[in-house]
């Protein structure tokens, strides 16, 4: 094929981060190449699970109906002590995001429904098996050599580059960005099996110190067994079928599986010091990597890509300047940060080696689970960091994990039946959502420039559509905002929450934040 001499974005990298920004930059119109070295998309089922915001994403980029048919919707997890008693449970549930908690999925099926997604994007363009061998930047762009699949060189001129080229990523090395950490000592062996009889929708964690072990359903009627490797324990040897059948029977007493898969995993806790470098922009593995205990390592290069394509857009349509690229980084590296420290904990709580520490490990969750509120927050996954912008692109957050304000915060999505569900009403870009707000006047030009859809819960302003929820997903915005207007960057995420009369001078607020970014003067 040919390559297209000049593009907006070049993405290398193919793999769920990569083709996520590619459907993203094609939902906004810019001109886009997406190259991979391999001959198409990976084979691998690595990742097996995906979170509400992802899934979330792909309903913004509308795959979801395509992608669902093979999912496992709604996946519970339980942690199981030394004895046997539940430890924590999570019963699978749909988030105020309007998406199940967990989802199982198999990880080449996702890739290829992506990629024939992609290829429908009239300015995106897929290049498999071409790969990365440099890249240069400079104050107007980055050229990028490519090895085609005969051997030739091409060289693609674009305005940014993101690298989604995983661990190994050659964008990084290029950026000479450092990528620091190191690796987990918990390696796993790793089976895939079809047609299991165990149909539970619930991931089982099986916390004993004799050997740290867990199954996973998946689609298909498939379900994925992950058994930890014992010091001096070799690893081809224990990847044997004789030896992974008495893995298997430790969880199913019959120990007969069809094994359509099975590796060795080793595990790593890696992040790098910056997520960009002037046009070069880091997703991904490429900038983390994490251990699958949080189940939050491909969900967070979808973090990534939905918190930067929006923005490049605005860039390079002229309505910001390169400042708020610069928000990538300070509203990403944080919660990636956050996301490895709690993926590292949950391994170590769960894969105890000591008799001693896992009964005190089991006599504390134990007490905590007498207590109502801490099975609750167990139950609805608070452990897990949500996404909360403090900086950034966002104007007066609450410091206070405490406080319950939506600003900075990504804004729930309510179904409203037959009329759709709130993202298909939010478009693609900005949107004014006002809460039972009547006397709300957007006349100020910002919102026009940004051609800002205008939403109202309750009573509607002119010039406002009303919705009307069927779930109670909206409930805690409505107490918490009721009588304000909620300003709702591309990303789903609250920019500002302000009472009608200071909707103007928020407007203001917005244009001096995009003052030296946009081509237009604040007014």
């Amino acid at each position: 094929m040919t390559l297209p001499p000049e593009v907006e974005v070049l993405i290398a990298g193919s793999g769920p981060t990569g083709l996520a920004c590619a459907n993203l930059l094609g939902l906004y119109g810019v001109r886009t190449l997406l190259i991979e070295r391999n001959a198409d998309v990976s084979s691998i089922p690595k990742g097996i699970l995906i979170d509400d915001e992802f899934h979330r994403q792909f309903a913004m980029v509308g795959v979801a109906p395509l992608l669902e048919k093979h999912f496992v919707q709604g996946v519970g997890v339980t942690f199981y002590g030394v004895g046997g008693a539940p430890l924590v449970e999570v019963k699978g549930f749909v988030t105020p995001n309007g998406f199940p908690n967990r989802s199982a999925i198999h990880q080449p099926t996702l890739e290829a429904d992506l990629r024939d997604h992609a290829r429908t994007w009239p300015d995106v363009t897929l290049a498999y098996g071409h790969g990365l061998t440099g890249v240069e930047q400079d104050a107007d762009g980055v050229t990028a050599t490519i090895a085609r699949p005969d051997g030739s060189v091409a060289m693609v001129r674009a305005a940014y580059i993101i690298g989604a080229d995983g661990a190994g990523s050659t964008v990084r090395a290029a950026a000479g960005i450092p990528f620091e950490g190191g690796s987990i000592n918990q390696p796993h062996v790793v089976i895939d099996v079809a047609d299991d009889p165990d149909q539970v929708r619930f991931s089982r964690f099986f916390c004993h110190p004799s050997r740290p072990r867990n199954s996973v359903p998946a689609p298909y009627g498939g379900r994925r067994y992950e058994f930890m490797l014992l010091p001096g324990e070799d690893p081809q040897t224990m990847a044997r079928d004789d030896r992974l059948a008495d893995l298997i029977a430790m969880i199913r007493p019959d120990g007969q599986v069809e094994i359509i898969r099975k590796a060795v995993y080793y595990f790593h806790q890696k992040l790098v010091t910056r997520m960009a470098s002037g046009r070069i922009f880091l997703a991904g593995d490429s900038a983390h990597q994490m251990p699958p205990f949080g189940a939050q390592g491909m969900n967070s290069g979808g973090k990534d890509a939905v918190n930067l394509c929006w923005k490049l857009a605005m860039v390079l349509r002229g309505q910001a300047g390169p400042s708020l690229l610069e928000t990538y980084h300070v509203e990403r590296h944080s919660h990636a940060r956050a996301m490895i420290r709690l993926s590292v904990m949950i391994g170590r709580l769960a894969n105890i080696r000591s008799r001693p520490l896992a009964l005190l490990r089991d006599i504390l969750f134990q007490l905590a689970n007498r207590f109502p509120a801490a099975r609750a927050w167990f139950g609805r996954q608070g452990y897990l960091p949500r996404q909360r912008y403090v900086d950034g692109f966002v104007i007066d957050p609450p410091r206070s994990r405490n406080d319950d304000s939506f600003v900075g915060r990504m804004l729930p999505c309510p179904n409203f039946g037959a009329a759709g569900t709130l993202d298909l009403w939010l478009g693609t870009g900005f949107a004014l959502v006002a809460v039972d707000a009547p006397q709300v006047h957007a006349s100020h030009p910002l919102w026009r420039r940004l051609n800002a859809a205008c939403i109202a819960f309750g009573a509607a302003p002119s010039g406002f559509k009303a919705v009307d929820p069927t779930d109670h997903h909206f409930d805690a915005v409505w107490r918490r905002h009721r009588g304000e207007v909620l300003v709702v960057r591309p990303d789903r995420y609250v920019l500002t929450a302000v009472p009608p009369a200071q909707l103007d001078n928020a407007a203001r607020r917005i244009e001096v934040m995009l003052g030296h970014m946009t081509k237009q003067s604040a007014t």
